[in-house]
């Protein structure tokens, strides 16, 4: 067995039957075997999964044991040469396994690989290539330095943000969203630490792996879509508490005497400014909502037969002016000839005729453009960049 793939799911139903469509044309030409552990979920996933997906490996889980417990629990069972923990709420070009793969193969100082990730408007994702969270590095993302300037070397050490985004490089730390790791690493380091229950645990076994004179390779000859954070605490007091109670117990397991003391401080003023900010917040500018639904266009992008097939089986609610695009006969960049209003027109992905390479083209260099959602044919959902977002399209 080539690869192993692990996706640990919490109610997110939605996503991982997208994530599963994607999988099923990544894995053809790669020997895989796809294990899905879910989490205890309440939305029905462990009782609709063996049937939409037979050929998943299903371990249901009876409570929720957090993303590294879940992910081990799967890991002591896999058969593959390499290992990839995966997010459910991804999406993956369907050449892009077969590349990691091969880069693993002909680069033996590698352990571990993380991709280029965009998220729900093609907008790059910094963590996908990160620098170890330490004192300097922490502060300055704090203090907003590494937003300021995103490209230095010295104040965006916390995302690597002086390497660029197309370019092969190691880095200390990889995205627990999209991290491919040879079995034999994983043997000598151990899984994830399972002290954490979420979030800190992709850069714990980063830094393992690191301490075995191995490297961690972003690559970003492939890139994913990663919705983020679906399946977690979007409340953000509890977000904030989970994600820098994982930050202090990486401190603690790693930075020792007045410099651990220094590091936790910072941490605990880091949640007093940032739930002081949150609240402090003005709401955030939204060109496409529900509200305002009635007033814009909506694009379908497809093959012919797709679009129309799409259109027969779902409606839109509201009053949705809809325009298709044939990319049987058109490119995907005619999309930027249809955006004719500020934000651009949501765009709907019909994924059948039409690849997610392709989309990916176009959709993974817009930077910030309009929210994208994404339908598999022959799948019973439809998703998008998140609950502020929601899908606008119903089954007749």
């Amino acid at each position: 067995m080539e690869l192993s793939v692990i996706i640990v799911s919490y109610n997110v139903k939605a996503y991982l039957e997208q994530c599963l469509r994607s999988l099923e044309r990544a894995t053809r030409s790669v020997a895989a075997e796809v294990w899905v552990v879910d989490n205890a979920s309440i939305d029905g996933t462990a009782a609709w999964l063996p049937g939409a997906f037979p050929w998943v490996r299903l371990m249901a889980l009876e409570e929720n044991l957090g993303f590294a417990r879940a992910n081990n629990r799967a890991l002591a069972e896999v058969r593959g040469k390499y290992v990839l923990f995966l997010n459910p709420d991804t999406l993956l070009e369907e050449d892009g396994l077969e590349k990691c793969v091969a880069f693993l193969e002909r680069q033996p100082d590698a352990g571990a690989l993380g991709v280029r990730m965009v998220n729900g408007f093609g907008t790059f994702l910094p963590e996908s290539k990160r620098g170890m969270p330490g004192v300097s590095a922490s502060l300055y993302k704090m203090m907003g330095l590494a937003d300021r300037y995103p490209k230095s070397q010295r104040y965006a050490r916390y995302y690597m943000g002086h390497l660029p985004e197309r370019q092969t490089n190691p880095v200390p730390v990889l995205a627990g969203a999209f991290m491919m790791i040879p079995r034999q690493v994983l043997d000598e380091t151990g899984g994830f630490d399972e002290r954490f229950f979420m979030f800190g645990e992709d850069i714990d076994l980063s830094y393992r792996i690191r301490q075995t004179g191995r490297n961690n390779y972003y690559f970003p000859e492939t890139t994913i879509i990663h919705f983020k954070g679906q399946s977690t605490d979007k409340e953000e007091g509890a977000y904030l508490d989970h994600f820098y109670g994982a930050m202090t117990l990486f401190v603690r397991k790693y930075y020792r005497g007045p410099w651990g003391a220094l590091y936790r401080g910072l941490i605990q003023t880091g949640i007093r400014v940032q739930k002081l900010k949150a609240r402090l917040r003005p709401p955030k500018p939204r060109h496409f909502t529900p509200q305002t639904a009635r007033k814009h266009q909506f694009l379908v992008v497809g093959s012919g037969a797709d679009t129309k097939a799409f259109l027969k089986e779902y409606e839109v609610g509201g009053e949705l002016y809809i325009r298709t695009i044939d990319t049987d006969v058109q490119p995907v960049s005619t999309i930027r000839h249809h955006q004719s209003f500020t934000g651009g027109l949501p765009v709907l992905f019909c994924l059948g005729g039409l690849t997610f390479s392709r989309v990916i083209e176009w959709f993974g260099r817009t930077e910030d453009g309009p929210p994208g959602f994404f339908h598999y044919m022959q799948s019973d959902s439809i998703i998008g960049p998140g609950k502020e977002w929601p899908v606008p399209f119903r089954r007749k």
